[in-house]
């Protein structure tokens, strides 16, 4: 279907251009909590204490006597001034700040200076820039420079303009007190602006990826204008490019996937090596605070049922800092699970795992329980190699407290994992907390699910099911494809009282005695699994595993234009099943393979080994595995 990525890597980054909007007044530090003023014409009385958190919205703010201010944000105030015994510190005039509002290049930043002018200080003032990238935890500092006159300036470093921007604050110092411009909870901003070859992701060959633009895309957000100047025109044989409908469940490649914007996940996957970018603008959090000490974050709105997001931002966050809410009500971890299924199924090229942090232009897909349901990005980096819960496949999750068998199915290199099939103590028949939504299946990928009793239009990849002394049975359903291995483990956990047969809609039935691997014939594509008693299973009319080596009469027969052959296999081995004609000669071969022991079925449509309807006559077949062979005669009539 589709092989691509990693372009050349010679595209250096080279441009930043950097949109910078500075009003910066003072903020006065002081044991004192925050204030903010939101009155167009505020006085403040001697006496008087500020409290509370926030800016200064005032446009004629007045402080009058002994009052003690605290460091109250960012003042907008236009007409700012101390009198009297103020418990604050240098001057009664805003700092004011100037720099070039021309575009910044990356390569020469070092010569762009902010500088800071101050009066009403006493003796020399000394001044220290605090900065750091985009959603950064620490800040770096350096000391300002003396300027022209009462100024001081900052000069940042040119590798401190990258893709994310930079939050910055100034803390200034004279003998008769400190000052502050912003603050490490409410800094300035640099929004860096991008060119197409500065913010790039390199796709690894021929893999399939979920990505996302962590970059608010200007020029043109539409897939051609964003991944076309560097991937070429769209061509399915050199990359291909799906989103995912919610609404229709169902991939849409392009021409009709959606626009580009931030937190909207897409597959790819591309030819050759690859690498592609956007031109655009660092991402900011687009919502207020939802818990206490957290910047800000960037909400993303969910439909009800799968949704493929992406990390908006250009670092990595921890998938445990990730908020969710239910219409405007921000949910605790308990009571998220009420809203969506909190496993973020992200995708390494073959299979889905469970991710615990997500690196900028990754994405994932996410369920949806209900209506009116957003995720909140936190904007905070978590850093490259710092320990998080540990990043595992969905296999190495515990699914209850009792027993579970675990069934994979892999085809064309990639696995469908983390299905679970078993009991435990708090589970219920019907849905609930530990029975999983199975993701949509993965571009070119083999699928394995449950259907929960009760709910038969949403597959599960888990289907847990209460303690029972007698039997049970689970409903799989099986993407149709060529080429599937199925591997069924945890078989030594069933009860000893108990067996386990597999049954495939083809008619085979597969003892499962221990742990299996085998292939799945192209036409199966549903199945049970039943567990229990020797009583039970004869009762639901499913056959033990068989004591010899048996090859029944096809049926029917005469044939046409097809017939099904079954034979039982007591124990596993390889077996060969061929198709002879009258004279002798191997028409084709139906079976060449490791099969487990079971009642097997397998159906022959009349062709050659090359396709071919044969003619009508008398056929034989015959089957050997170890040291048995047996074979038996057929008449295909036309």
């Amino acid at each position: 279907m589709m092989l691509l990525a990693i372009l050349s890597k010679g595209k250096v980054m080279n441009k930043f251009i950097f949109s910078l909007t500075l009003l910066l007044s003072l903020l006065l530090l002081s044991p004192v909590s925050n204030a903010q003023i939101g009155s167009t014409n505020y006085r403040m009385a001697g006496g008087y204490a500020v409290g509370g958190g926030g800016s200064s919205g005032s446009t004629n703010y007045k402080a009058v006597g002994n009052i003690p201010l605290g460091p109250v944000g960012r003042a907008t105030s236009t007409s700012y001034i101390l009198n009297g015994g103020v418990g604050a510190v240098i001057g009664a005039s805003a700092f004011s700040v100037s720099t070039p509002l021309d575009p910044i290049d990356s390569l020469s930043a070092t010569g762009v200076n902010l500088k800071v002018a101050y009066s009403g200080a006493s003796g020399a003032v000394t001044g220290t820039m605090y900065y750091r990238p985009g959603g950064a935890t620490n800040y770096t500092s350096f000391a300002m420079t003396a300027g022209t006159g009462d100024t001081l300036v900052a000069q940042l470093p040119g590798t401190a303009y990258i893709p994310r921007g930079i939050e910055y604050y100034f803390v200034l110092t004279a003998s008769n007190g400190t000052a502050m411009i912003a603050s490490p909870s409410n800094p300035h901003i640099i929004v860096a602006h991008m060119t197409n070859d500065q913010l790039r992701y390199t796709l690894p060959s021929a893999s399939y990826r979920i990505i996302g633009v962590p970059a608010g895309v200007t020029g043109g957000n539409t897939v051609t204008t964003v991944f076309g100047d560097d991937l070429g025109a769209y061509n399915t044989t050199q990359w291909r490019l799906a989103g995912y409908d919610t609404t229709t469940a169902s991939y849409e490649e392009y021409p009709n996937s959606d626009p580009v914007v931030p937190g909207r996940g897409y597959w790819i996957i591309a030819r050759g090596g690859r690498s592609f970018g956007a031109t655009g603008h660092s991402i900011r959090p687009n919502h207020a605070p939802v818990i206490g000490g957290e910047p800000g974050t960037y909400e993303v709105e969910l439909k009800q049922g799968w949704n493929l997001i992406a990390n908006p931002f250009a670092f990595q966050i921890n998938m445990d800092d990730v908020v969710y809410d239910d219409n405007g009500a921000i949910l605790t971890e308990n009571a998220a699970f009420n809203a969506v299924d909190t496993v973020a199924y992200a995708y390494n090229g073959s299979s889905y795992f469970s991710a615990a942090t997500l690196p900028g232009w990754n994405g994932f897909f996410i369920y949806a329980k209900k209506t009116g349901v957003s995720v909140h990005f936190p904007y905070y980096q978590f850093p490259t190699g710092s320990p998080p819960k540990a990043t595992a496949p969905l296999s190495a999750q515990k699914i209850g407290d009792g027993w579970s068998l675990h069934l994979q199915v892999e085809a064309n290199g990639r696995l469908d994992d983390g299905n679970f099939a078993g009991v435990s103590s708090g589970a219920s028949i019907t849905s609930d907390g530990l029975d999983f939504y199975e993701p949509p299946a993965a571009p070119e990928a083999p699928s394995l699910a449950f259907l929960i009793p009760g709910d038969v239009k949403t597959l599960r990849r888990t289907d847990i099911r209460p303690v029972f002394e007698d039997g049970a049975e689970w409903e799989i359903k099986l993407s149709p494809m060529s080429g599937r291995t199925v591997r069924i483990s945890g078989v030594e956990s069933i009860p000893e009282n108990m067996s386990a047969v597999l049954i495939l809609d083809n008619g085979s039935e597969i003892a499962l005695t221990t742990d299996v691997s085998f292939v799945l014939d192209d036409e199966v594509d549903e199945g049970r699994l039943v567990v229990g008693t020797k009583e039970y299973l004869e009762g639901e009319g499913v056959r033990l595993l068989p004591t010899v080596y048996s090859l029944e009469q096809n049926f029917p027969n005469p044939f046409n234009p097809s017939t099904n052959i079954k034979f039982a296999l007591p124990k596993n081995g390889h077996v060969a099943l061929d198709i002879y004609n009258i004279l002798g000669q191997k028409v084709t071969t139906l079976v060449n393979r490791e099969l487990p022991a079971g009642y097997h079925t397998v159906t022959w449509d009349g062709a050659d080994q090359e396709g071919r309807p044969v003619a009508s006559g008398i056929y034989f077949y015959k089957i050997m595995s170890g040291n048995f062979a047996q074979n038996r005669k057929m008449v295909l009539l036309k």
